[in-house]
């Protein structure tokens, strides 16, 4: 087991100093606005030493993507005291930080979010790109922030995952009817998050992407598919 102790070099150069890694785990314990509190501050900073990287779990892109009570946010200008000290706190221990970006999609919930959920289908064109822009200026967040960098989350059935999931996406425009097409939504949110990194000239941010393989219903995801889109 001592490889767990080697440093890893990222495809962006980036050095992980060794392959221990915090999986972005949901709290709860932020503020009902989002913003951090002293027990959320004692909970991370018992948890990034030693570490190689922390990834810092589902923290809402918009108003609408809010999914469970509590939720961290990167939504506006508000946020960054928070993003910036999370992060701070983190690597003052030693570790990478990453910034989990999240959206629930047909999970968002209404008693923290204050809106319907997000149900793909009935999405505008105008609503799905300004989505992908929020995407956008949560990176811009997260760099602001000094993060590390963020993971964009495409899994656990949430908005990204939905778009990609035949179970889910029935629609027969640009953004659904087949798997390219399916698939259009989670690449441009890709191309966005570079965007604003090659925007502050950060060649050293890191862009992760986290993907759940397989659905276990009807027309959901399969291994090939995923394969195709993580080719």
């Amino acid at each position: 087991m001592t490889s767990l102790f080697d440093k890893v070099i990222l495809n962006n150069g980036v050095e992980i100093k060794n392959r221990l890694v915090i999986a972005p785990i949901t709290l709860f314990s932020s503020n009902p606005d989002g913003t951090l509190n002293d027990a959320e501050k004692e909970y991370l900073n018992l948890r990034g030493k030693e570490i190689g990287l922390y990834i810092l779990g589902a923290t809402s892109v918009n108003q609408e993507g809010i999914s469970f009570e509590n939720q961290p946010r990167a939504i506006n200008e508000n946020d960054l005291p928070s993003l910036a000290e999370r992060a701070k706190i983190i690597k003052d221990q030693g570790a990478k930080v990453i910034l989990q970006l999240h959206h629930g999609g047909i999970d968002s919930d209404k008693d923290y979010s204050g809106v319907d959920p997000v149900i793909i289908d009935k999405l505008t064109n105008e609503e799905i790109n300004k989505i992908i822009e929020d995407f956008g200026k949560a990176t811009e967040f997260a760099i602001k922030s000094e993060h590390d960098g963020i993971e964009i989350h495409g899994a656990s059935g949430y908005l990204l995952q939905q778009f990609y999931s035949r179970h889910f996406n029935h629609r027969k425009d640009e953004w659904g009817g087949t798997d390219e097409k399916r698939m259009n939504f989670l690449l441009k949110v890709i191309d966005k998050c570079c965007e604003i990194r090659n925007k502050y000239k950060k060649p050293e941010f890191i862009i992760g992407y986290r993907i759940t393989p397989e659905e276990p219903y009807k027309d959901g995801l399969t291994m090939n598919e995923c394969i195709k889109l993580v080719n």
